[in-house]
């Protein structure tokens, strides 16, 4: 895995965008951002999927952290996934772990995540 950081900071950063680049070995440029569907989830997180499903036989899914902890122990060891949740500059902000523990946060100029609430799992496709 390549640790890609974001580029684009604030309200239209990018983080979430760095997090999925990094997980998948491409540049930030390859995966859509939130902010360029004016922060529709559900338009964005359509695109979204089309583009790791057509490059990646992958789609996202999502569900809160706390309902998954006991799945995570059992099921996840050595497995990467994102953590998105407040930061400590009042803003949502994603970034990676790995065994439940912060593997790689996208932002070097300071943005930390501090209330961890939902959690991101790429389910693998069939085709």
């Amino acid at each position: 895995m390549i640790k890609v950081y974001q580029t684009k900071y604030g309200l239209e950063g990018n983080c979430f965008a760095a997090c999925i680049a990094s997980l998948f070995d491409v540049g930030i440029n390859e995966i859509p951002f939130l902010s360029d569907y004016q922060d529709d989830w559900d338009e964005y997180l359509k695109a979204l999927n089309l583009v790791l499903r057509n490059k990646f036989g992958v789609v996202l899914v999502y569900g809160e952290l706390n309902d998954w902890e006991d799945y995570l122990k059992e099921n996840f060891i050595d497995s990467y996934y994102i953590v998105s949740g407040d930061s400590n500059k009042g803003l949502g902000h994603a970034v990676i772990y790995k065994n439940g523990e912060l593997f790689h946060n996208p932002n070097n100029l300071g943005t930390e995540i501090i209330n961890e609430k939902i959690i991101y799992v790429f389910l693998k496709l069939h085709l």
